[in-house]
């Protein structure tokens, strides 16, 4: 018997360890899921992304239970737990294989050392496939170090993609005798309106990245930047969990530009997919980043802390419109437009001049598509303290971000309601009796002379 452990890949289809498990007919596979909801606190999981989570586990016992495949769900505090129950398990149902993707962030890699180590003991064989990634082997320069710049990534990893074997289709055989999986997870109702627009069936997802790429993918570069326009793919819950794969993206790519006679390698969501395949390679070769540290040692800036001004950022009081709205938008719906999280981060780091780390964590607990190595980079980036970050004196100016992208403030009356009867031009800054008319707060910093500071700062810690 070979037994398949799922973790954030959470999918059937395109699922290189279910398909090998599944290589020799002679065999039979089983799928397990291992809940560890300490783990998932620890690691500053959003309640939503935990329920949203669970609602997937429960559909994959329903899909993987109609091919016949059987699905269980065992549970334990912490990773540390995990080898010695997995280990209990496979001896109790006699496993003599297991099957898993790697995954890259350091507490993940240091789990699934500890699980090699203690199931090959045992004698049972431990077949741990390469990371979830479009390319998952090393990207690598002339000089075999890993890049640190996305742009030369990029293109390495681009001619790495016309090999054959990142195209490959895990398909899944189908059982003659559907079988019916117990439903693992008790789900919350509170959740089922913040859930509302995020599918679970792999059906839904798969139909929600073709609506993309067949509506929206052509432009997506020009519009991608827009926070009131529809006009983003939508799909990071579901990349963020892996519930969609990476050559499923891959492969619809390549398929619609080629309908149209198109260069699918222009793309700019591809590139996009790109920076996903790179932050997370960042963790595995640079596991420091991991651990709460700056990916770049040499910048040493001491962070103000402010637990006022973190509150009022937090609950969208800032005074700044754009950062107050996108702020709003991430506490009602457990999402953000990804413009906008450059802007509040780059506000909260540069003109707040707070710790990155402070608002990555308050990103990972209210994200639905919260993903350490995603989120961790972007936030370092906007901080001028990670890989190929924007430099420390590229600050965005909230307001003209503000007119810029949501000239019309169509976005800001979304989510700042109180700013409704404002003009087009007015909502972006609001006059002192605007403001008090409105009861809106005040800007909580000066902005030009916050970012004048920030400047000096990170020049004196660079001496």
């Amino acid at each position: 018997m070979n037994l398949v452990w799922l973790r954030r890949d959470l999918r059937i289809q395109d699922h290189p360890a279910l398909a090998k498990a599944l290589e020799d007919n002679t065999c039979k596979a089983q799928i397990l899921y291992i809940a560890t909801e300490k783990q998932w606190k620890k690691h500053n999981e959003s309640d939503i992304s935990i329920e949203f989570r669970k609602r997937r586990v429960n559909q994959l016992a329903i899909e993987s239970g109609s091919i016949g495949i059987k699905f269980e769900k065992t549970s334990c505090e912490t990773f540390k737990n995990i080898p010695e129950l997995l280990l209990n398990y496979c001896m109790k149902n006699k496993f003599r294989n297991v099957y898993f993707l790697k995954e890259t962030p350091f507490d993940e890699t240091q789990r699934d050392e500890d699980v090699i180590s203690t199931l090959t003991q045992h004698s049972i064989e431990v077949h741990a496939l390469d990371y979830d990634l479009i390319v998952s082997q090393p990207v690598l320069s002339q000089n075999y170090q890993p890049y640190k710049v996305f742009t030369p990534y990029y293109k390495k990893w681009l001619t790495m993609i016309e090999n054959p074997k990142q195209w490959l289709k895990y398909k899944i055989r189908k059982s003659l005798k559907p079988i019916t999986n117990a439903i693992p997870f008790e789900t919350d109702v509170k959740f089922d309106s913040k859930l509302s627009n995020w599918q679970i069936s792999s059906y839904e997802i798969h139909q929600k990245l073709e609506n993309f790429c067949n509506n929206k993918i052509e432009n997506y570069q020009q519009d991608r930047d827009y926070p009131a326009l529809n006009s983003t793919s939508m799909l990071s819950p579901y990349l963020s969990f892996g519930m969609l794969g990476p050559r499923q993206c891959l492969n619809i790519i390549k398929k619609t530009y080629d309908k149209k006679n198109k260069d699918w390698k222009q793309d700019f969501w591809l590139r996009e997919l790109s920076w996903r395949d790179f932050y997370r390679q960042i963790m595995i070769h640079f596991p420091h980043v991991s651990k709460n540290k700056n990916f770049n040692r040499t910048i040493n800036v001491h962070w103000d802390y402010r637990p006022d001004l973190i509150e009022k950022w937090q609950n969208g009081e800032t005074g700044f419109p754009i950062i107050d709205a996108a702020m709003r938008q991430l506490k009602e719906t457990g999402w953000m437009h990804n413009r906008l999280r450059m802007i509040v981060a780059v506000f909260f780091t540069k003109i707040l001049f707070q710790d990155w780390r402070v608002g990555e964590k308050w990103f990972m607990e209210n994200l639905v598509d919260g993903e350490f190595a995603a989120n961790n980079g972007g936030w370092q980036w906007s901080a001028s303290t990670g890989c190929d970050a924007v430099p420390y004196f590229r600050i965005f100016n909230p307001y003209l971000q503000s007119q810029k992208f949501d000239s019309e403030g169509t976005y800001i009356r979304r989510y700042v309601p109180e700013l409704m009867n404002l003009s087009n031009k007015e909502i972006h800054n609001p006059t002192k009796s605007s403001r008090k008319i409105c009861h809106y707060p005040e800007e909580i910093v000066d902005y030009k002379s916050a970012k004048n500071r920030t400047i000096h700062l990170f020049k004196q810690s660079a001496t």
